[in-house]
């Protein structure tokens, strides 16, 4: 297999602070409300600081977005290469870890949803389409592993697998005071009711991608409209 691997790009420990100010804000506030200043007052250092380490705020919202994309395409392309792992444990453990980060940075999947609807910054909207088509080629060799080993069905569809699997994401992320009043955990500490939300996503995640991957056949339509009756 031609070897694609994407390296993750290293930030210091004031970069890291920066990126952190800066989603917290932005997922308050929105892009084009939050100012440069008011990144720099959170994050505890100058305005020419952020400056000197990213250029500008677009380069900032960049930066962010690489930080947290190019993790998943590292940890894709390190199952894809894994040689004693069975398909369906690469599947949980890849949805595992992105329930675990969405759950951790709930605040970059409200950006995401903003930034893909809204489309503020020409060069995210580019990025955040890059990664996605990326993300779809790595996925689908990785379920082509699993259809050659006999693991899989042949009829799945992939690009709309990766949509259930991050709409879901977003949607949780993004609905989060609708959420807790479903639970009935208004009151909950967040640690509390994002484990409980964290748990309850894999196992719904993992029942539907299973389910998906290894039925033989297709549910009928039939079938489908009979089941609701």
């Amino acid at each position: 297999m031609e070897n694609n691997s994407t390296k993750e790009t290293r930030y210091n420990e004031k970069q890291v602070a920066i990126l952190a100010a800066t989603e917290k804000l932005l997922s308050e506030k929105g892009y084009a409300a939050t100012s440069v200043r008011e990144i720099a007052a959170a994050s505890h250092v100058n305005v020419a600081m952020i400056s000197y380490y990213f250029g500008s705020k677009e380069k900032l919202l960049e930066a962010l977005f690489v930080q947290r994309m190019e993790a998943g395409q590292v940890l894709l392309q390190g199952l894809l290469e894994n040689k004693t792992l069975t398909p369906l444990q690469k599947l949980e453990i890849l949805v595992n870890n992105y329930v675990d980060k969405m759950v951790a940075n709930p605040s970059f999947y409200q950006i995401l949803s903003r930034e893909t609807a809204v489309k503020e910054v020409k060069e995210i909207s580019k990025l955040i389409s890059e990664t996605k088509k990326r993300n779809l080629e790595l996925m689908n060799l990785l379920i082509a592993q699993g259809q050659e080993q006999g693991e899989f069905v042949s009829s799945i569809d992939v690009h709309l697998m990766m949509h259930t699997l991050f709409g879901t994401l977003i949607s949780v992320a993004t609905n989060c005071d609708t959420v807790r009043s479903s639970y009935g955990k208004a009151g909950q500490k967040d640690e509390v009711f994002w484990k409980k939300i964290g748990d309850d996503l894999k196992r719904h995640m993992l029942h539907l991608i299973y389910s998906a991957l290894t039925r033989k056949e297709p549910i009928p339509q039939q079938e489908l409209i009979n089941s609701k009756k």
